[in-house]
């Protein structure tokens, strides 16, 4: 086979004028910027333009810098770019590289990519270190690149200060390689980006925070609460800024904080300051006069921040009620030599008394409570209903804006979306992450906002894997929490304060075969006795469905000092078979009829208002059109015939070759290293191909 290699001065300059034209700088960079170690050594710069990222990365150090995208969080088939300064030009040279993994996972060798994706804009060496902008497409259709999605990104990177022997194919420790999690995606600043101005920062600062509660021992998880008194406010404020504070050490145990606001009657007199809120039976009274969300936090979460335009308000109409922080913890993986027994993490509340032109809410949709499932599975699947006629009820005419939101699950959740349904048609997805990650659930910018309308029904559906043998999930009789939740941030505030729904769990009990349980405990549900008149103390002989009378027992005063409620009969016996499942036996049938019934099995939907009314009602999951996914920007594989192969233009933006002659070299450094290759058209056993050099 031979070639002819050809040199012209015309299609020198226009290559040339195309290849400066490619190299166009984003106006107004970075819009999103973190330090991907503690120590700032690493920071990472981007922003979005259309189907392109503009990403820079600063170092500290004078060698080469190493950052990709892993498909599953590990270092095998990560997608690189590779960047270090030529010494012997003077320049920095970027590369599309591929990570290849040694046998025994100690060594990464760094693949050049046969496609060059990363479009090098500007780098600076100095003192203090590397800096390095470069450009892609989001989807560059090349099976060696990672697409970058709205999803969970696993990032992975590295940096030396002595370059590799092999500078074409290095060959780097694993070891010294980090991961981080990211959203690349992410819309939070969006409106910064339309130029709004940015309001004055905080004026008052609240600290929700625990206050040292002790972490039991053999247990996986377990949730405490806190009853905590809202300071008294004379004018009204916005939050504008909710920033966790997470316990030194505990980073990996506090799984999530949320904090709502109680019923007036809510107080330290009538309910412990703190306790064990994980048995539905003992807290539910709490729970369910402390429903209006004010704020969520889920693991691997940061500041959530605002839009300029909007605000949660706080009025003096708070003053002196309470709160309630919620902590779930996660205790699969504790290890008492590097993590503490107590814990007072929270959550800090910044407030502005500079209103914003919006008054949000946050309303919590999905799985009102926790499901028991096998802790030995390949797949499951769950959903939580938002139903129709709780926005019918709830919404303002013109409907509420969303403006964000978070997605949680547990630790073996892999994907979460909220489905907006309007007239059995589903709209693009409000929520959607199908590589969650559980230790990195951030909350999530929307943009353009998005409108919910009186009929919407918002669904969200859920999966997880255990990645487990198949011989290891044969008649275990261990099984493990899961949940599947989403707050909404929208505006302007409505009455409705959560929107969920409940799996009913003895549909479930009985699909198993267990028995009924006849004899159920009562529960003891109390209310301060404010609620009722004290002439009415008579309620304590109310029964209701079936004959059971529901107080709460772990309320110790005297009975002339309070007065009852009642809840329903389903949520008690709910309870019951949550409880019973715990202990299953699970084998693989009872594993599949499991997996069946929380894809598709009948939920009790509710909605709760301001007032602490609740409505109910018993729903299957919906049908609907589904929405089309968006047409790939990749073109069909072509199909062409014998001995013909198509026309491409390759961007190379590798170092020069070893054997290249010096002067030719020095000319591709001129050029920043950049090469064209051109490959025409070919017919049997002949091809032309024209190479041009910088220079």
């Amino acid at each position: 086979m031979s070639s002819i290699t050809i040199m012209h001065s015309s299609l020198f300059w226009f290559l040339l004028a195309s290849t400066i034209s490619g190299l166009s700088f984003a106006q107004d960079f970075s819009t999103h910027e973190i330090n991907l170690d503690d120590a700032g050594n690493f920071t990472l710069k981007w922003a979005v333009e259309g189907d392109s990222i503009d990403i820079e990365v600063q170092v500290k150090v004078t060698g080469w810098i190493a950052l990709g995208i892993s498909p599953d969080g590990g270092l095998a088939r990560a997608d690189l770019l590779f960047a270090y300064f030529d010494i012997t030009t003077g320049r920095i040279n970027a590369t599309d590289r591929m990570a290849q993994l040694s046998a025994d996972g100690s060594q990464v060798q760094v693949m050049m990519d046969t496609v060059q994706n990363w479009e090098y804009l500007t780098g600076t060496k100095s003192d203090k270190g590397l800096t390095v902008r470069v450009r892609r497409k989001l989807e560059t259709c090349d099976s060696m690149d990672q697409p970058i999605t709205a999803d969970t990104t696993r990032i992975v990177y590295s940096m030396g200060q002595e370059l590799p022997s092999n500078i074409l194919r290095p060959s780097i420790p694993a070891g010294i390689f980090t991961g981080k999690k990211l959203l690349l995606l992410d819309e939070s600043l969006a409106v910064r980006r339309m130029g709004e101005p940015i309001r004055p920062a905080t004026t008052l600062e609240w600290n929700i925070l625990m206050d040292g509660i002790r972490i039991p021992e053999n247990t996986d998880e377990f949730t405490q609460c806190s009853l905590q008194k809202i300071p008294t406010f004379s004018k009204r404020l916005h939050l504008i800024k909710v920033e966790p504070r997470v316990e030194q050490g505990n980073n990996e145990i506090v799984s999530s904080m949320m904090v709502y606001i109680c019923q007036d009657f809510v107080t330290v007199s009538t309910t412990p300051k703190n306790f064990d809120c994980g048995s539905a039976t003992s807290s539910a009274p709490v729970l369910g006069n402390c429903t209006v969300m004010l704020a969520a936090w889920a693991n691997g979460g940061t500041t959530l921040r605002y839009p300029d335009d909007v605000g949660y308000p706080i009025g003096p109409e708070l003053s002196d009620r309470y709160v309630l922080l919620r902590v779930r913890y996660t205790l699969d993986n504790f290890s008492t030599s590097n993590q503490r027994r107590v814990d007072s993490s929270g959550l800090k509340m910044h407030l502005s008394d500079k209103l914003r032109k919006f008054e949000a809410g946050v309303l919590p949709v999905g799985l009102a409570d926790d499901v028991i499932v096998p802790s030995y599975f390949n797949t499951l699947r769950t959903f939580g209903l938002c139903s129709d006629p709780c926005t019918k009820e709830a919404l303002l005419d013109d409907g509420v804006s969303v403006f964000g939101g978070l997605l949680h699950t547990g630790t073996s959740g892999k994907s979460a979306r909220l489905r907006q349904i309007r007239d059995g048609i589903e709209l693009p997805s409000l929520l959607k992450d199908d590589h969650l990650a559980a230790d990195y659930q951030e909350n999530r910018g929307i943009y353009p906002r998005r409108r919910i309308l009186k009929g919407d029904q918002l669904l969200l559906d859920c999966s997880y894997a255990a990645n487990v043998p198949e011989t290891d999930a044969l008649n275990s009789s261990s099984s493990r929490v899961e949940t599947c939740f989403a707050t909404v941030l929208y505006y302007p505030r409505m009455n409705m304060t959560s929107c969920q729904s409940s799996y009913l769990m003895e549909s479930l009990g009985e699909q198993l075969g267990l028995e009924a349980q006849e004899n159920l405990q009562p529960q003891l549900i109390v209310l301060p006795k404010s609620i009722i008149n004290s002439t009415n103390i008579d309620l304590l002989n109310i029964t209701t469905e079936g004959n059971i009378t529901v107080i709460h027992p772990i309320v110790l005063q005297p009975a002339s000092s309070l007065n009852i409620t009642h809840v329903a009969k389903r949520d008690v016996l709910s309870v019951d078979w949550a409880n019973r499942l715990r202990s299953f036996n699970w084998t693989p049938e009872a594993t599949r009829i499991t997996q069946a019934f929380y894809s598709n099995g009948t939920v009790g939907s509710k909605c709760t208002f301001e007032n602490g009314q609740s409505e109910t009602s018993v729903i299957s999951r919906p049908h609907f059109i589904p929405t089309k996914p968006p047409n790939s920007t990749c073109p069909e594989p072509t199909t062409l015939l014998p001995g013909w192969v198509p026309v491409q233009t390759v961007l190379s933006l590798n170092a020069p070759q070893a054997n290249t002659p010096r002067s030719t070299r020095s000319s591709a450094a001129t050029m920043n290293g950049t090469s064209v290759i051109l490959t025409l058209l070919s017919f049997g056993a002949y091809f032309v191909t024209v190479v041009w050099t910088g220079g």
